[in-house]
């Protein structure tokens, strides 16, 4: 007989109760696959793993910027800070305007994507975003930007959870920190209060960390540099959340709303450019970096640096008119070797070669040889009251007769060596040099000196080696000189704050009288000056 369908339900088999248990097991098991398994089966990204690059930058002596430059990719990145001298302002405006339950999710957080689906829901169209700082650093950390689609998020997702059972959240702020872009060729936050305020970050207001935490949102539509308002509006959105979240007092919040922005565009610096670019294109492979990662401390004295520019500008100003187009100018500390102020020309953006490093770039230094052939013949017996006869006389050489002058065109007959060296006369000059052997000494003695530009024989540039018919580096020159200064001692003249250690020493032969300055020596005969 059927049951009478008005009568009570009857009861369901127990299979039913069964089979909710087994799905609803089911659907855990597949969720701890998914949020803790699966993460370990996807690497992540490569970039991620790596330092990231920063821009180099170049100290003073007493730890003051002297330039940063921008990375390969053409960004300023400034030096990665550690989670503890972060200012809490800056975390916290970053937690406003990114990622609020930072702290409190996975690295994914659910909350926020049932929020992000239910509003994208009731407008039809995508209105919010469901990100985390942990998955936008995913993002950002991928050497190779993906097609956004549901497979790319859904592979970001697991990475962010594999990153957060991997790191802990004070290495992913930070990192986060210091890879996301602030707009205007400016990466990671220490890079950004700099290139935004001229700053430290340690001297950052909340308001100035509220403006920075809303670039990374939107850095082209928010550049303050083109549309201000929109980016004042976002700033007063990220103090209104911080405030709500209680991070800042109702009177801090006042005061940071009602802070006018004072925006001091930094460049990075350029100060001593010629020194600077000699460290780039003589030595940068072999200056070591100091800490933070990416600096490289120089020995230039910042404000005697300023002063022999000035100095530089002044003297080429009374020279107008004289035919006197540039100047260049290095100040060494003769003990060390270490190049305190190096000045390449009057200006370095000036049109007149105002680029062309004349401190490195190799000229006729004139006179300034003639004082190492009156060294050597103070170590080979004479003396300052020695005469030499300033007389006419002609040398037989190879492509002909070779006639020293005076530059006046006069004759002074016989002169002490003291005279001679004094006004700087050529013929007394020529003839030391004659009498000791030849040029073939003093070229060994410049050599050993430091002075690198000298490689041709001996008889390629004869007795005029002396009078500077020769082109030499005016820093070689200037620690050839200090070489004097330290008795004979080399030590290669140098911008970095820790030059290479030097090689083995070696002496020149020495003469049997007692020497006035003890003979030159050096590693080796091409010893190399410069930074």
């Amino acid at each position: 007989m059927n049951p009478d369908p008005t009568s009570p339900a009857s009861p369901r088999p127990p299979t039913f109760k069964r089979r909710v248990l087994r799905a609803a097991l089911c659907c855990a098991c597949l969720f701890a696959l998914g949020w803790w398994i699966l993460p370990w089966a996807v690497p992540l990204p490569e970039g991620l793993l790596k330092p990231q690059n920063v821009s180099p930058t170049f100290l003073a002596a007493d730890g003051t910027p002297l330039r940063q430059l921008l990375t390969e990719d053409g960004q300023r990145v400034g030096a990665p800070v550690p989670f503890d001298q972060i200012p809490p302002a800056l975390l916290h405006a970053t937690l406003a305007a990114e990622d609020k339950r930072f702290f409190s999710h996975s690295g994914v957080d659910l909350l926020a994507i049932s929020r992000s689906a239910r509003d994208n829901f009731r407008h039809g169209q995508v209105v919010s975003g469901a990100s985390t700082i942990t998955q936008q650093l995913i993002k950002i950390s991928a050497e190779k930007r993906k097609r956004r689609n549901l497979l790319t998020k859904i592979t970001e997702a697991l990475q962010a959870r594999r990153l957060e059972m991997s790191w802990s959240k004070e290495q992913i702020l930070p990192e986060y920190l210091h890879r996301v872009s602030y707009g205007n060729l400016l990466t990671g936050c220490g890079g950004a209060a700099q290139g935004y305020f001229n700053k430290p970050m340690r001297d950052l207001t909340p308001a100035e960390c509220a403006f920075l935490a809303s670039l990374p949102q939107a850095p082209s539509r928010l550049n303050p540099f083109k549309n201000l308002k929109a980016l004042r509006k976002r700033q007063q959105h990220v103090l209104k959340k911080m405030q709500e979240a209680g991070w800042l007092t109702s009177e801090a919040y006042e005061l940071a709303i009602a802070e006018p922005l004072k925006l001091q565009r930094g460049t990075g610096g350029f100060s001593a450019p010629h020194a600077v670019e000699l460290l780039l294109q003589q030595c940068s492979a072999d200056v070591p970096t100091e800490s933070p990662p990416g600096t490289f401390r120089t020995t230039i004295a910042p404000d005697l640096q300023r002063r022999v520019e000035a100095i530089l500008q002044h003297r080429m100003s009374l020279l107008e008119g004289k035919h006197v187009t540039q100047a260049a100018a290095v100040v060494l500390e003769n003990a060390t070797g270490r190049v305190l102020a190096l000045a390449g020309s009057r200006d370095f953006f000036g049109t007149d070669s105002g680029q062309i490093n004349g401190a490195w770039a190799p000229h006729s230094p004139g006179s300034a040889l003639k004082p190492f052939t009156y060294l050597l013949a103070l170590e080979r017996g004479f003396t300052t009251a020695s005469i030499i006869p300033d007389l006419p006389v002609e040398y037989t050489t190879p492509t002909g007769l070779y006639r020293p002058e005076n530059y006046d065109r006069k004759l002074n007959g016989p002169v002490t060596l003291r005279t001679a060296l004094g006004s700087s006369l050529n013929i007394p000059a020529v003839k030391v040099l004659q009498q000791l052997g030849g040029e073939t000494l003093l070229l060994k003695t410049l050599q050993n000196a430091g002075i690198t530009t000298l490689d041709q024989a001996a008889d390629h540039y004869g007795l005029g080696l002396t009078i500077g018919n020769a082109p030499v580096r005016l820093l070689e020159l200037a620690n050839a000189y200090a070489t004097i200064a330290r008795l004979g001692k080399t030590s290669p003249g140098h911008c970095s704050s820790r030059p290479a250690p030097p090689r083995r020493q070696q002496n020149l032969p020495r003469c049997s009288s007692p020497p006035v300055v003890s003979s030159l020596r050096t590693s080796s005969p091409t010893t190399r000056h410069g930074c």
